[in-house]
Parts: structure tokens; sequence; C-alpha cells
């Protein structure tokens, strides 16, 4: 006979088989087991019966809240991956359903996509930087190098953030989501980004979500994340941003949201933001794609964030109605013609088609995401914040009509214009302005020179004509500038005429001006004010008046 301890108290073998366990002569069908343990929280009025269990029930007493009774019950059947989800009625329904198992990939997938997505990205860098670099390069003399630092390393460690931030909300309301991760794509024109997007596997639509709080919370945890991380960059990057990047070929620029545009115009001017938006910094650019995933994320459409946060706000019946989705495939379309969508092919002609897809075969499903107590709704402080959240980001972030464009106008001309088409000589000197204006991306250089050949005899000899330039006050010899990209140069051509025996003749004088594109002649009348104007400088016998 052996002994054996049980709470501290000594007991014999035989005792211990003396004390058979309770068991039903029947055993109990599935439906039966789990009607037995909801049993134990609620009275079951009915079994409805279907495809998984359900069963209108009612509290046991009337003062009692349903809806912690639904969390107490879920905490029980977890063990046995099941989970109850509450619907309306006279009073409430209970369904049965099983917990969704293996759903999540072998660690090898999502290791391979952040791999393939940090090729990508980097070749995406690279691509836009290959039109110029600053001397030395951004952060490294190597091309590679500067696209996995300024670009690649700052989209992707946001991203991580993002989904960290992510996991940890949905933690705290005890769901097991997966990391988000990105997904590569080869740049283009029209999608520069080197990214088509960032998902999960599984889908955080087929996860199984206690109540709208949690859904709501975590589905804009990400995108705000991105988009805060985006701004980060976006300022690091302006303030980063040289006043002259050597281009070699058209550049990349970016058209940066509502918010950043408006401050940094108030801050820098419309001068210098120019430049900064044109010589794109790394991290601007990086910056940019955050902010522009975060904010489509917020788009209220199927398997989008924004649309589990729409059903967090309306609820799962409120926001799947035909007349919601009917409002929003016309916003959608409003949206478009507003942004030329259609127009022309674009980033917004892509975004649209596959809202619009998604809208139409998916916009009225009711069964995904599955929120096990959409009853139980907002409370009004969680109301009033995710709506406001969600407002600042979606309006004061709202992209650009074209967020990415390529400047065709980066090596235009430099523009030469004339104050005047004639001078006089006032007191023996007269003064021609110039305006050297650059609309383009370039330096340019220029020099200017007064042509003497083909002047009748006198102009440049003895006491003639001699002639000068200056820049704000400052004398230029020889006469020749640099004009920075998007700025206009103002030149003064000082003309002296010291004879005082004779005046200037009226003539055409003319001036060559070099620059970067070749030269060019302009030319400008000229003589002395007075009454009377010789024609040239030499008399010639015409004759009497009376001949």
């Amino acid at each position: 006979m052996t002994k054996c301890l049980e709470g501290g108290v000594s007991i014999t073998e035989d005792e211990v088989q003396a004390e058979p366990m309770p068991a039903h002569k029947v055993s109990w069908s599935q439906r039966e087991l789990m009607a037995r343990i909801i049993s134990r929280h609620v009275d079951i009025i009915s079994d409805i019966g279907g495809l998984w269990p359900a069963f209108i029930v009612q509290t046991k007493q009337e003062e009692v809240d349903i809806h912690s009774i639904i969390v107490e019950i879920n905490l029980h059947l977890s063990r046995l991956d099941w989970v109850v989800s509450l619907h309306p009625d006279d009073p409430w329904i209970i369904q049965v359903l099983p917990t969704p198992v293996q759903q999540f990939p072998a660690r090898i997938i999502p290791y391979m996509m952040w791999i393939f997505a940090l090729l990508s990205l980097m070749y995406a860098a690279e691509t836009w930087m290959s039109t110029g670099r600053p001397e030395g390069g951004w952060f490294h003399s190597s091309i590679a190098v500067d696209g996995f630092i300024g670009y690649a390393l700052p989209v992707l460690s946001v991203i991580f953030i993002a989904s960290s931030v992510h996991k940890k909300i949905a933690a705290g309301y005890g769901i097991r989501v997966p990391h988000l991760f990105p997904v590569f794509a080869f740049p283009a024109l029209w999608w520069p980004f080197g990214l088509l997007g960032i998902v999960s596997i599984p889908r955080m639509d087929a996860r199984i979500w206690p109540d709208r709080a949690s859904l709501g919370w975590a589905a804009i945890s990400a995108p705000l994340t991105m988009i805060i991380g985006g701004i980060i960059l976006v300022i690091a990057g302006i303030n980063l941003t040289p006043e002259l990047v050597a281009l070699t070929s058209m550049p990349l620029t970016v058209k940066l949201p509502l918010l950043i545009q408006m401050v940094g115009l108030g801050s820098l001017g419309e001068h210098g933001w120019l430049l900064a938006t044109s010589f794109v910094h790394p991290l601007t650019f990086a910056g940019t794609t955050l902010l522009f995933f975060g904010w489509v994320s917020l788009i209220p459409l199927p398997t989008f964030p924004g649309g589990r946060l729409l059903m967090a706000r309306m609820g799962v019946h409120d926001a799947r109605s035909g007349s919601t989705q009917m409002m929003l495939l016309f916003t959608v379309l409003l949206f478009s013609f507003l942004y030329g969508a259609f127009a022309t092919f674009s980033i917004w002609t892509v975004l649209i088609l596959i809202s619009a897809i998604l809208l139409i075969t998916r916009g009225a499903d009711p069964r995904l995401p599955i929120i096990l107590d959409d009853a139980k709704g907002l409370s009004d402080n969680d109301h009033r914040r995710l709506g406001l959240y969600l407002f600042l980001a979606f309006i004061l972030m709202l992209p650009a009509q074209i967020p990415f464009a390529y400047a065709d106008n980066w090596d235009e001309d430099l523009q030469i214009d004339l104050s005047a088409d004639h001078l006089y000589f006032v007191n023996g000197s007269a003064q021609m302005g110039l305006l050297f204006t650059n609309t383009g991306l370039l330096q340019q250089n220029w020099s200017l020179e007064v042509i003497e050949e083909g002047l009748e005899d006198g102009w440049f000899e003895g006491d003639g004509m001699f002639w000068s330039c200056q820049v704000g006050g400052e004398q230029l010899s020889p006469c020749q500038g640099i004009t920075a990209p998007d700025s206009i140069y103002s030149v003064s051509l000082d003309l002296k005429w010291d004879s005082l025996f004779k005046q200037a003749p009226m003539t055409q004088l003319r001036v060559a001006i070099t620059t970067s594109s070749g030269e060019r002649i302009l030319s400008f009348g000229i003589a002395s004010m007075a009454d009377v104007v010789p024609l040239s400088d030499t008399w010639e016998n015409v004759g009497t008046f009376l001949e």
C-alpha cells in the first residue's frame, strides 16, 4: 500500500480509488458541451441551431453586465480554442465559433520579405539619386551606402517601430497579431517608392477581436506611427538639404502634404522651399514615402486599417450597410475627379481602381473582421479620440495631387532682359539694367562684353565712350557672374561719354552675353540727350539750302 500527499494530507491508494469521478452515462455532443459551459454564466432560453452552436440567452440577474460575462466565457473557452460572439436580440444571442489556428506562416517568409524590401528600397534610392548628389555624397561617396543609410534604413526602421506598436496595443487587449512586413516592388515613374505596400500574414481581418475598442486602436496605431515618423524624417531632411546639388539629369521632386507644405513655405519662403523639394534629401524622400503609405492606410476600405477603423466607430452592420458603401464609392469617384486620376495615368489611377474593386467585392461583407462583442460599442472618450486622430491625420496630411514628379525645367536656359530699348547720355552717362533670370535648377555662369566691332570711329577712341558693369554697387572686372538656381541676378551696365566737343551719334550698341547654353547678342539704341543728334561722328558736305 502506497501513500501520497494531496494538499498536504497523507492518503492511501485505496482511499484515492474509493472516490470515483462522477460521469454522465451518455456522452455530450459538442453543442451540449458548449451549452453546459455557457449556462454557468447566463440562462439559455432556446437553441437556435445552425452550423455553429447559437443560443438565445439572458443574464441571470438584470443588473449584471452581459459584456463582462462574454469576457468571462471567452476566457474559459480560450483553453478549448473556442470563442463566443454576442449579437443583440430579444434579449441576446450568443454564437460559438472556433478560434483560428495555424494562421501564422513560417518565420522564414517574413524574413525573406524584409530582405527583398531592403534591396528594392536601395534600388529605388539609387534610381532617383543617380540624377545628382552633393560632392562626396549625402552620407558617403558610395551611392549604394547613401541609399541604405538615407532611405532604406529609415523607412524599414519606422515600419518596424509601427509594427511593434501595433503588436503591443493588440497584446494589451489579449490579441496575438503578426508583425507587419513590407512588400517589395520595382520603382516606376508613377510608383517610385520601391515598396508595393505593408501587409501582414495572417491578415488583420482574419483575427478575432474582442470588441470595437481593440479593433479601432490597433487599426490606427500603425498608420499614426508611420505618419509621425515620416514627419520627423521630412523635417530632418529639409534641414539637411544644401542650397545647390550638381544635377546630371532630370531630378525627381516631391510635393509634401498640406500641413508640411504650409509650415515649410512660412519658414523657408517660396525660394527655399522650392530648392528643398527639388534637391530632395534621402531623409525627405523616406519621410514622404512613410507619409504616403500612412495616409493611404487610413482610407476606409475593406482590408485597410481605415476600413477596420470605420467598423470600430460605426459598428459592423452600419459600416457594411449598402448606404455606407455607396457613400464611400461616390466619395472615391469624386476624389478621383478632383485629383485627375482618369485624365492621365498616375499614382492615383491605381489607388482609385483598387478602392473601387474592394468596395464592390468586399464592402458589404459583414463576416470579416470578427468582433466578438460588437454591441458593446465604444466609450465616448474612445470615440472622440479616434475621430480626432483620424481627422487630423487624414486632413492635415492630405497628399498633393502629384506627390512625385520629374522637374522637366531643371536645365532651362538663362533668361536675359534689358531694362529699356533705348538709352540717352545724360550729363555724359547712361545706365542699362540687365536681369538674369534662372528658372532652372542648374547654376548658370555668364559673362558680358560690349561689342566694339562695327561701330563708327570715335566711339572707343580718345574721349569717346567707355563702359563698365556693377552688381549691388560693386564693380565687376571682368564683367561676369553666377546665377543660382531659381533666382534673379541684376546687373547694371554703366556707359560714359566723355567727349566735350561732340555729342554721341545715334547708334545701335550691341552686347555679347555668354552663358552655359551659348552666346547671345542683344542690342539697344543709344545717343546723346539733345535737340539735335548727329547720325554719325563724321561730317559730309551735302550742299547749301538753295542747292
